[in-house]
């Protein structure tokens, strides 16, 4: 066999896409390995910012040789750095915090449409007479015992008044 047979079966054995797990360190950017599978890649390239060497960054970077003219298009599939790693888990702190804030509005403004009711609409009544969502104070706590004492001091004004014109009137 020839060199140039040799090498055109070896471009035509050879995928004509791969994907390289690139490392960041010492200010450039470094082949660790080359895979065939994207997923293998970027599951690798996670492994390695998280090994015990830490890496400053790393990256999958997708090469598709193009057959009929052997240009190689070189492509950044993935990256990630250990910054991206610190700024997610402070995106995910200040998301934490501004879910339990909405809650803590959301409980209060509940609380406050149950202590008032809106304009225009009547409060529901509980049993009792009180209020939904309150319990009547002590303080205003409604008697049946007021009002026959109201209706009764009422009737006997009514009472004396009628009297009093009577006599004005019929001189009595």
């Amino acid at each position: 066999m020839t060199d140039k047979t040799e090498t055109k079966l070896r471009r035509r054995a050879a995928p004509d896409t791969s994907y390289e797990v690139q490392v960041f360190a010492g200010g450039k950017w470094a082949t660790e390995v080359v895979l065939e599978d994207r997923k293998e890649a970027e599951e690798e390239a996670i492994r390695t910012l998280e090994s015990g060497r830490r890496p400053l960054g790393v990256r999958v970077v997708r090469e598709e040789v193009d057959d009929k003219t052997g240009l190689i298009t070189a492509t950044t599939i993935f990256r990630r750095t250990r910054e991206d790693e610190r700024s997610a888990e402070a995106r995910e702190d200040r998301a934490q915090a501004m879910k339990a804030k909405v809650t803590d509005i959301r409980v209060d403004r509940r609380r406050a449409a149950r202590s008032q009711p809106a304009e225009g609409r009547p409060a529901q009544a509980e049993p009792h007479g009180q209020p939904a969502g309150r319990a009547a104070p002590a303080a205003r706590s409604f008697h049946w015992m007021w009002l026959l004492v109201l209706l009764g001091v009422l009737m006997i004004a009514g009472l004396v008044t009628v009297l009093k014109l009577h006599a004005l009137f019929f001189g009595g």
